[in-house]
């Protein structure tokens, strides 16, 4: 399952959405109806471990001109590197990707985050790209080793003026 948190989610209440709500706006309210399982009938999604094939091992930022004398000096990509292949069971599924592709971009743009469960939770998840077309669509996603809180927060401890004892 994948849930948006964050970016587009904002406004809900708990500032989360799975992303079945952007295939089928009635989607969770089927599921509480009739139970977990009314999901199937929208999309099923299989969970892929490691970095997506033609992944550049490197950050994979489009306007990053690597200079191979200065490849040593980029971070490797982290670890957990993974996929997410999603079946969609709807009429019309290009369209409907369509839309949620434009809304995950949005997402995106917001600094939306996702969260990927498995037989393990993901959380705090970026979404590197997506794929497909038909009935099949990839998400490859990657984990930050460190979120941005803890980023905000090593960077105010290391430039803060301490008084000298």
């Amino acid at each position: 399952m994948i849930i948006l948190s964050g970016g587009i989610a904002t406004r809900l209440e708990g500032a989360v959405m799975p992303i079945y709500c952007l295939l089928d706006s009635n989607a969770i309210g089927d599921a509480l109806e009739n139970g977990i399982e009314a999901f199937d009938k929208l999309a099923t999604f299989e969970f892929i471990m490691g970095p997506p094939e033609g992944v550049h091992k490197h950050y994979p930022h489009e306007n990053l001109k690597i200079n191979p004398d200065m490849e040593q000096y980029f971070c490797p990509l982290p670890t957990p590197c993974f996929s997410v292949l999603m079946r969609c069971h709807l009429q019309d599924s290009d369209a409907v990707m369509e839309t949620v592709r434009l809304c995950l971009k949005t997402h995106n743009m917001l600094g939306g985050l996702y969260t990927v469960g498995n037989d393990k939770v993901y959380s705090g998840c970026v979404l590197l790209d997506l794929s497909g077309s038909g009935t099949e669509f990839r998400f490859n996603f990657f984990q930050p080793t460190i979120t941005l809180q803890q980023a905000v927060e090593a960077y105010n401890e290391a430039f803060s003026i301490k008084p000298d004892p």
